[in-house]
């Protein structure tokens, strides 16, 4: 796969509802299924997708990733925005057996809330890298599937206007009061020259940014 996706393919994959898989046409799905883009659903089991997260983590690079973050942002392709938070997330997993919560709760992972096994909804979260820029579940499966798609892109150098752009995203974030809530620091953000973006995308760059520790405080660390 590279880097500049079939248009009519990235077309329908933005028009997937999950909550309405049914409304994209058999042929639809086909040529964007055939095109890289979507995929039918598939069980995994937390075993399976903790070993493909970290045989893709390890497979991610510091440079690749980070590169292919930066260039976003002039660019707006949140699809090389989205595997940033997924990397980092990664660097401190740890290695572990599916551990039930509880005796009441058997179907949940004590380690990492993830289930024992998952009918994991491919088209779903590769919609979610190009509308938002980020995760949306942060739990293994997810960690998985987008590791797995950003290892296919090829690197992307940012420009200066890149740096520009995130510069003026951390200045905004370093000006915010202490006290100030996520949604108010959000908002601060959308005031970021040449910054595109939505609230929802605002929302996911400061918690891709939180998983990465650039948020942290002397008072809350991490």
């Amino acid at each position: 796969m590279n880097n500049l996706p079939d248009p009519k393919a990235l077309k329908i994959l933005l028009k997937y509802d999950v909550l309405s898989p049914n409304s994209t046409s058999e042929e639809d799905f086909e040529y964007a299924k055939r095109a890289g883009l979507m995929f039918d659903p598939e069980i995994q089991t937390h075993k399976e997708a903790l070993a493909l997260a970290f045989q893709e983590a390890t497979r991610a690079t510091k440079a690749h990733v980070t590169s292919l973050f930066l260039a976003s942002f002039s660019s707006n392709r949140l699809d090389w925005r989205a595997g940033l938070a997924a990397y980092a997330m990664m660097q401190s997993f740890p290695a572990h057996d599916f551990e039930p919560f509880s005796t009441e709760n058997t179907h949940t992972c004590a380690v990492c809330c993830g289930a024992p096994k998952d009918n994991v909804r491919r088209s779903f979260l590769n919609s979610c890298r190009f509308i938002i820029g980020g995760l949306v579940g942060y739990n293994i499966y997810e960690l998985a599937f987008n590791l797995q798609q950003h290892n296919l892109l090829q690197i992307c150098e940012p420009t200066e206007e890149d740096f520009k752009i995130f510069s003026g995203i951390l200045m905004a974030l370093s000006a915010a009061e202490e006290t100030a809530n996520p949604t108010k620091v959000q908002k601060q953000l959308r005031l970021v020259k040449d910054f595109k973006s939505t609230e929802e995308q605002r929302q996911t760059l400061m918690t891709t940014l939180g998983y990465c520790s650039v948020l942290e405080t002397e008072k809350h660390k991490g």
